[in-house]
């Protein structure tokens, strides 16, 4: 397995379903970061999520970060064997080259060295979301953008939904909402990224609407205060209103 450049960062594209979580089958290796993102682990009966392996260089790899383990999840296409202490990859992006029939073999430490990987013949790389569309917190009146960003084979067509409801026209790699209202808060919006070898629904992004009105925290009277010395020897004060943005005309 050769490591190519790629200036991408690659981000774990973990879709959200209803029932029991559900994991993309494809792993991705980061080059800028040395990392590589594995959606899940099975082992015996429990599901690791969230595998993050950190490459240490002559192809040895070191565990980072685990999820917590849950018991009912969906099989996962990667897997771990305790009593021959190999990792399985199925499907791991490296790039824009797909391995398959990945093996890493367990030391000490948490350690893995890679045994085994196939490449894919061009023409048959998976697909691979980069960027999750990022939850939005606007005001009142103001429009929410979202992105997403995708890897493999193009071209790639884009849904967009807001609340499972799919969004007419929102078919591009971004999507900006109309004017929202504060009763907008807590709208989902996910979308499905497309391409010849098959689909993905990004990780969920929701929507937190504030109120337009400013509400200033004021700690003094709104009055300034101006003395002078007068020809007699008196004092005269001048009291002189402040505004505050929002509140004073």
């Amino acid at each position: 397995m050769q490591f190519r450049r790629n200036a991408s960062l690659l981000v774990l594209a973990l879709p959200l379903l209803l029932g029991k979580p559900a994991y993309a089958e494809v792993a991705w290796f980061d080059i800028d970061h040395d990392l590589l993102y594995v959606p899940a682990v099975t082992m015996g009966a429990a599901t690791y999520p969230n595998v993050i392996l950190r490459h240490l260089g002559d192809l040895r790899f070191a565990l980072q970060a685990a999820g917590a383990p849950v018991s009912d999840a969906d099989e996962t296409s990667s897997s771990f064997d305790s009593a021959s202490g190999i990792l399985r990859i199925a499907t791991a992006l490296v790039g824009c080259t797909t391995y398959v029939d990945v093996a890493l073999q367990i030391g000490g430490d948490f350690s893995f060295a890679l045994l085994a990987a196939t490449e894919k013949m061009p023409g048959t790389v998976g697909l691979a979301l980069t960027v999750q569309p990022a939850n939005a917190n606007v005001k009142a009146g103001e429009s929410a953008r979202f992105t997403v960003g995708a890897i493999g084979p193009g071209p790639f067509s884009y849904q967009w939904f807001v609340d499972g409801v799919t969004v007419a026209g929102a078919t591009d790699s971004a999507f900006s909402t109309a004017p929202l209202t504060v009763e907008d808060t807590g709208r989902v919006v996910t979308v499905r990224v497309s391409n010849g070898g098959g689909s993905l629904i990004s990780a969920p992004a929701t929507v937190a609407v504030a109120s337009s009105n400013v509400v200033p925290d004021i700690t003094a009277d709104p009055v300034s205060f101006t003395s002078a010395s007068l020809a007699d020897g008196t004092t005269a004060t001048r009291l002189t209103p402040v505004k505050v943005q929002g509140l004073t005309p």
